[in-house]
């Protein structure tokens, strides 16, 4: 048998009184364990025997305590400077549990990406709809790698809040290229592009970054 000398809730400070053998806390889940306990014992391993003033006043426990039973020590989740996480993207679900679980802001940093498709045959996508007749269509086709890699960008799961994409379409010109891309360079984390990286004599992606 046990007296119940006093009751312990999540939130509560840690209990400091002492206490003997043939007395016990009743405490609940997510609560601090007074300073002097040792384990814990499942209601339903316990019987009520009396109560005042309706509350548990003597308990008879009906299984053998064990130390350290049902207690879950202090950096049973996670230890002062241990890593939370190896780096990945995107961030799952029980990554941002553990994150929120620290207490800390963490600032993450929203993406900025630029697409270049290069090449004097590209128009974009829309294009064909504001074209003044069709003879200024002939030997143009449709950058549909732009809309692919942004496509697959997203899948990837870099959503809008978390990645800023901008989409060029750039002639296949050395200067215009290099222009593009150091006005891009600093602005931007990640700079795709796709087209101009062959041995053609307007592949100047290669020679632009070299230069």
């Amino acid at each position: 048998m046990k007296k119940v000398i006093g009751y312990v809730s999540a939130g509560d400070p840690i209990v400091q009184t002492n206490f003997t053998i043939d007395e016990c806390f009743k405490i609940n889940t997510g609560a601090p364990l007074p300073l002097h306990a040792d384990a814990v014992i499942q209601i339903e391993d316990t019987k009520l025997v009396s109560r005042e003033n309706d509350y548990e006043r003597i308990v008879e426990i009906l299984a053998e305590p064990t130390v350290s039973l049902d207690i879950r020590s202090i950096g049973s989740d996670l230890r002062m400077s241990e890593e939370v996480f190896q780096y990945r993207f995107p961030i799952d679900a029980c990554q941002r549990a553990l994150l929120a679980a620290i207490g800390e802001r963490v600032s993450v940093m929203k993406v900025k990406l630029a697409i270049i498709s290069t090449g004097d045959e590209l128009l974009h996508p829309y294009d064909g709809s504001t074209a003044a007749d069709a003879s200024s269509l002939e030997g143009k086709i449709y950058d549909s790698n732009t809309t692919m890699l942004v496509a697959l960008v997203r899948q990837c799961g870099f959503t809008e809040d978390q990645c800023e994409i901008q989409q060029r379409v750039v002639k296949d010109d050395f200067e215009s290229l290099k222009k593009e891309i150091e006005s891009l360079t600093g602005t931007v984390h990640v700079i795709i592009c796709t087209g101009g990286v062959s041995m053609g004599d307007k592949d100047f992606v290669k020679p632009v970054l070299k230069s």
